[in-house]
């Protein structure tokens, strides 16, 4: 951990230098002037499934009231179908997740002169400035306030918004409603027919474990009594349920040893994908969600899932970002927050058992009728 930290500060610091560097050399206001392409690009080559499910509204918004407008977006290759197929974009290229000057180069020469860039980031990187740079768009809203290039200043005005709603002022600047905010996740019937091939007939609660992080992540230990508390509470409540273990498929093989280890196979089970459409249609799939705070968080919100949304408590410290919540909570009436204990090392799972217990007989409360 000390040589990831210091590797972190590391990179943190070269990135600096390359913004100052970058911010002399080729910030410049943006001039809307000349032939620009009715198109909006969204930047989101750092590939963030949480950022991309709650921003979605925001592209179903524009298709209905701003059809003048392509729409096209910089991403990782894992989301293509996403862009390309479910939200339908004019326009997908795809990016690396940190791409580098020469790759910057090739995505310049497939969107040149954009009306409009959105750029949700509180601090561009170089890459960022020269791909604006390089593509002279029209103009350019973002986060990051101090730069000319950036004429839509969102960052000041959008502080204590939701990131889900930090591109409003840009879409009332386009006359777009912005009352319906109900992510945007068009269910895939082709998905939820193969999801539905291997779903358990009776209830399914959907337990997600895993964060970016470890600090955002259950030890082994607490993920076995998670599920002994869910099965448990459900048992009280009358209720006949399966866990569904939402993980990606690197972890697929511990988990399959940590239930045969607890003897949870029979109650317990998953199907780790890397198919984006059938993640999606698996959440959909569940009665409930019980989440740490990570992107299936939104994905519940987005399909109005009863949710248990778990977050490590806030300002903890000054040097460990764990504070998600103002920017990150649940926007649902049928979400329930739970926050960890505040502790030494700061764990997501700090938290006792029993309180774990009675925030789940809210949950399950909130499950509709059978």
């Amino acid at each position: 951990m000390a040589l990831k930290s210091f590797t972190n500060h590391v990179r943190a610091w070269r990135d600096s230098i390359r913004r100052a560097i970058a911010v002399v050399l080729l910030d410049r206001a943006p001039n809307a002037l000349g032939d620009v392409e009715d198109a909006i690009l969204f930047v989101r080559w750092d590939a963030k499934l949480g950022d991309t499910v709650v921003l979605s509204w925001i592209w179903r918004e524009l298709k209905k009231h701003r059809p003048d407008l392509k729409l096209w977006v910089a991403t990782g290759a894992d989301f293509f179908e996403l862009f390309d197929h479910t939200f339908e974009f004019d326009r997908v290229v795809l990016s690396p997740k940190r791409p580098g000057f020469r790759s910057v180069f090739n995505i310049a020469k497939k969107l040149k002169r954009p009306r409009y860039v959105v750029h949700l980031s509180q601090a561009l990187k170089a890459r960022d400035l020269l791909l604006l740079y390089l593509i002279r768009p029209g103009h350019v809203a973002s986060l990051d306030d101090g730069l000319k290039c950036v004429d839509i200043k969102l960052g000041a005005m959008t502080e204590k918004l939701h990131f889900s709603e930090k591109a409003i002022p840009l879409l009332e600047k386009l006359s777009v409603p912005v009352d319906n905010r109900q992510y945007w996740l068009p269910e895939n019937m082709t998905a939820h027919k193969h999801v539905m091939s291997y779903w358990h007939d009776n209830l399914v609660i959907g337990f997600c474990p895993f964060g970016a992080s470890r600090h955002r992540s259950f030890s082994d230990s607490k993920i076995v009594s998670a599920i002994r508390g869910i099965l448990k509470v459900a048992a009280k409540q009358g209720l006949s349920v399966s866990v569904f273990m939402i993980a990606t498929p690197d972890k697929e093989k511990g988990l399959i040893n940590l239930l045969i280890a607890n003897d949870l196979t029979s109650k317990v089970f998953l199907r780790p994908t890397s198919e984006l459409t059938e993640f999606f249609e698996q959440v959909r799939a569940c009665q409930a969600i019980v989440s740490v705070d990570t992107s299936v968080v939104h994905i519940a919100t987005g399909l109005g899932k009863p949710l248990l949304a778990i977050y490590n408590p806030p300002d903890l410290s000054p040097l460990i970002k764990t504070n998600n919540y103002d920017s990150w909570h649940p926007n649902s009436d049928q979400a329930i927050t739970f926050l960890a204990d505040a502790v030494a090392g700061t764990r997501i799972d700090a938290f006792d058992d029993a309180r774990f217990d009675a925030a789940l007989e809210k949950l399950f409360l909130k499950m509709p009728a059978n």
